[in-house]
């Protein structure tokens, strides 16, 4: 960032911060989006800041390899059932990444 900004390390910049009209689509992990036939038309109407944290939740943490094929299959349940949100689910240790920086605009 420095180099595509001009500027060095220890130089003094101005950012501006402006909210995107909509949050961005995630990109489902192929395993979560197979899974995902039995409640695809709530996975369609589910916000896409609700469709990341599911993403999150299904992909993060878990000691066994078998916890996202767990997570997955509760997801698809919740989902099923018409739970459109995780619950209890705790955004402030979100890192990801899947979670990168916006684009700038051209011009």
């Amino acid at each position: 960032m420095q180099q595509a900004a001009g500027v060095s390390a220890g130089q003094t910049v101005a950012l501006e911060i402006a909210p995107v009209a909509e949050a961005p689509e995630p990109v489902v992990p192929d395993d979560l989006n197979a899974a995902l036939a039995a409640a695809r038309a709530t996975w369609d109407d589910i916000t896409a800041v609700a469709r990341r944290d599911r993403i999150f939740w299904v992909v993060s943490g878990g000691k066994n390899a078998d916890t996202p094929v767990k997570r997955i299959a509760t997801a698809c349940d919740m989902l099923a059932a018409g739970k459109r949100r995780a619950c209890c689910f705790d955004r402030s240790g979100m890192c990801s990444n899947s979670l990168a920086a916006p684009t700038p605009k051209a011009g």
